[in-house]
């Protein structure tokens, strides 16, 4: 009888482990550049994921950052790539919870630059009156958000103040509209205070001719999340893929995985506190997802 006991006793422990397991896993991803392009890169990530948890791995590209939002919130997508700004309205509407965030060069944080043409005659955001903009996304953190507050400071609408607007839909493709004359000035990322590294060095096998007229202060870092329903029902599986992610870009090794296929150098551990700052972005410009 005490055998018996001690069984059930074990099934009862063991179970919840053996069914917290789930069927699969999906990852959402924003790619930084052509969607094309970023498919194979996150499908060997995947199938890294996947032979470590021993979990089929799926992949979501959406077209835009509200669709991946989205996404969550149906629960279609149980692990996301978020922008700094995306993640506030996920973690609001979608419940996500940040477990990382990407660190470049050894900083956890980025920052927007607008950037024109080497020889374009325009110094000044006060010159951008009447130019075409081209942005990245109407939600993107430094290729949109970030560029509004500043041209308002200036008395500059983001929209309205300009001759054409273009949403580009990435970084990259922001720098080659810029390049092809569709627009006169780009909002995109920047690596660094004074902008000399930025979309328009690291997403091209050649460095594009850019020089900013204007830069941030400097931003929290993309953060990796999780829906936090998941969290609490695979609390195991999420810590064994944060610590996977943190395996695969050890600081001795500067040829990773992580870095080939996702350009991240490195990531590390994130609270919800860390992204504040961006909280009150969000209310300064009344923004809705």
């Amino acid at each position: 009888m005490l055998k018996l006991f001690k069984l059930l006793v074990f099934s009862l422990i063991c179970t919840p482990l053996l069914a917290s397991q789930p069927k699969k896993i999906r990852i959402g991803f924003i790619p930084a550049g052509p969607a094309k392009e970023f498919v194979g890169k996150a499908t060997e990530f995947a199938e890294l994921v996947q032979n470590e948890l021993e979990v089929p791995v799926e992949i979501y590209i959406p077209k835009n950052y509200q669709s991946l939002v989205k996404a969550m919130k149906e629960k279609r997508v149980d692990f996301a790539f978020f922008t700094a700004m995306t993640y506030v309205f996920a973690e609001k509407e979608a419940n996500a919870k940040v477990l990382l965030r990407k660190v470049w060069e050894e900083r956890d944080y980025y920052f927007s630059a607008l950037v024109v043409p080497k020889d374009s005659p325009i110094k000044s955001l006060s010159d951008l009156k009447g130019k075409k903009i081209a942005y990245v996304d109407d939600k993107s953190t430094s290729g949109y958000l970030y560029p509004s507050v500043a041209l308002k400071n200036v008395g500059l609408d983001p929209l309205k103040s300009f001759s054409n607007v273009t949403y580009s839909g990435n970084h990259k493709k922001a720098v080659e509209d810029l390049e092809a004359g569709k627009a006169d000035v780009a909002a995109v990322f920047a690596m660094d205070s004074k902008a000399k590294e930025g979309a328009w060095t690291h997403l091209f096998d050649k460095n594009k001719n850019m020089r900013p007229i204007w830069v941030s202060k400097h931003i929290p870092s993309d953060p990796f999340c999780v829906r936090n329903d998941f969290y609490e029902k695979h609390p195991q599986l999420t810590h064994n893929m944060m610590f996977f992610l943190k395996r695969l870009s050890t600081a001795d090794k500067k040829d990773h995985k992580l870095k080939s296929l996702l350009d991240i150098d490195k990531v590390d551990m994130a609270t919800s506190k860390q992204y504040e700052s961006v909280r009150e972005m969000v209310q300064k410009l009344n923004l809705k997802l």
